[in-house]
């Protein structure tokens, strides 16, 4: 039986991968602390193009290992919204509209801080967590990340696509539009 430690990225491996490192963050996780019952939690932002073609934060998600929906809320971006990647984030101007309530940044980030806890050791279970580390301006040494675990066939550098990865390996299609 495979254990959670023998999953979790190398330090080199999520250098690579281009991982926020804990000087580069805005924050290293900080918060109430894990716990037991909260050990795993999986992490999941969707992004959106804002002005001048750079990737915002737009949505934030957070599930605990019995399933459990710890966080799911949509997250403003600083700059105007000028394309909403429907087909892969699932969100469109709807979404924004009629006052739904939206985080900031700095709130998405904090709550997420909140859930991981100051200690550092609970485990982000995800699929290019670089990306959602990122965007959330955080950094975790204890990652288990399904791009770094699946490896592209034709290696260099290459990620296969959760899609893919859930057909093949779940028979689960997600993400159809796209």
């Amino acid at each position: 039986r495979t254990t959670i430690e023998a999953l979790l990225a190398s330090a080199d491996a999520m250098r690579e991968a281009g991982y926020p490192q804990a000087a580069e963050s805005a924050t290293e996780g900080a918060g109430a602390g894990c716990g037991a019952p909260r050990l795993l939690f999986a992490l999941d932002c969707e992004m959106v193009e804002v002005e001048g073609g750079a990737s915002a934060l737009a949505r934030v998600s957070v599930v605990s290992e019995s399933e459990q929906v710890l966080l799911d809320e949509l997250v403003t971006p600083e700059l105007p919204i000028t394309d909403y990647r429907t087909r892969f984030s699932g969100l469109s101007a709807q979404s924004f509209a009629g006052g739904a309530a939206a985080l900031s940044q700095q709130e998405a980030r904090s709550a997420v801080m909140r859930l991981l806890g100051e200690d550092g050791s609970c485990v982000l279970i995800g699929h290019s967590l670089e990306n959602d580390l990122k965007a959330l301006g955080l950094s975790h040494s204890r990652c288990v990340d399904t791009a770094l675990l699946f490896a592209h066939p034709l290696g260099g550098g290459r990620k296969r696509k959760l899609r893919d990865l859930s057909s093949e390996l779940l028979g689960q299609r997600i993400q159809a539009g796209g």
